[in-house]
């Protein structure tokens, strides 16, 4: 059996850092805080920190990985 070996460890623990946080965001996506908040401003609040917490983590991975984020933004134009 051949067990894959990661050289950088400090990537992989990056994504696993990444992923962890991702599955935090659907688990507060799921819990649907703002549906005990009293107001609709408190609502948007929330989704804002929701999804600023969802690019973090998605920039993580990224950065995590080795990839290049000026290149990504270029394909994202296009």
């Amino acid at each position: 059996m051949n067990v894959p070996t990661v050289e950088d460890r400090l990537e992989l623990l990056g994504v696993l850092v990444g992923a962890y946080i991702l599955f935090t965001v659907v688990g507060m996506v799921l819990g649907q805080p703002w549906s005990t908040a009293q107001g609709g401003v408190v609502a948007v609040i929330q989704l804002v920190g929701i999804l600023a917490t969802a690019a973090v983590a998605v920039l993580l991975v990224l950065v995590a990985r080795g990839e290049n984020l000026d290149e990504l933004a270029a394909k994202a134009k296009q």
